[in-house]
């Protein structure tokens, strides 16, 4: 356990009590039975945004010339595409009578919440591993170089010896 990063642990940790804490209220804050199911909803997809977004910021080396044009490609299609077919909800929503009552407010920050957190959660993981990985490379090949050369060495004291 002493090669995780102790950042991931704690970034983790955070991100699954928040998480814990967005199903509790999402389970608490209903006013008609159908409201569990699309509160849950938001989390998901809040998640998977979030994740995809996460995935995004972080590439590992070598990738970042191909996830610049998947990330290219994603604002295209939510910039041009998907706001103007969902552009009459946004201002509906975001009209004050609407996005300041209870219901409507709670869900727009679950899902905002959602997409924060996923975000955080897929970047931490991904550059602390990653660190971490390369962490254990960079001490492999040094193990193995020190390997080489003690052979090298038994291997010179033996011909030495014959």
């Amino acid at each position: 356990m002493s090669n995780i990063e102790p950042n991931l642990i704690a970034a983790s940790s955070f991100a699954i009590i928040l998480y814990v804490g967005a199903l509790w209220l999402a389970f608490r804050f209903q006013e008609k039975p159908h409201d569990l199911p699309i509160n849950l909803a938001l989390i998901l997809v809040g998640s998977c945004v979030g994740w995809l977004a996460g995935i995004l910021v972080t590439p590992y080396e070598g990738q970042q010339d191909q996830f610049s044009k998947y990330a290219a490609g994603v604002g295209l299609f939510v910039s041009g595409y998907l706001v103007s077919k969902v552009d009459a909800a946004i201002v509906h929503v975001l009209k004050p009578e609407v996005l300041f009552t209870p219901m409507v407010g709670f869900r727009v920050l679950l899902t905002i919440g959602s997409i924060a957190l996923a975000l955080v959660l897929a970047s931490s993981i991904r550059f602390y591993s990653h660190t971490c990985v390369q962490s254990v490379n960079k001490a492999s090949d040094v193990m193995e170089n020190k390997i080489k050369s003690e052979c090298k060495r038994i291997i010179l004291i033996l011909d030495k010896n014959a």
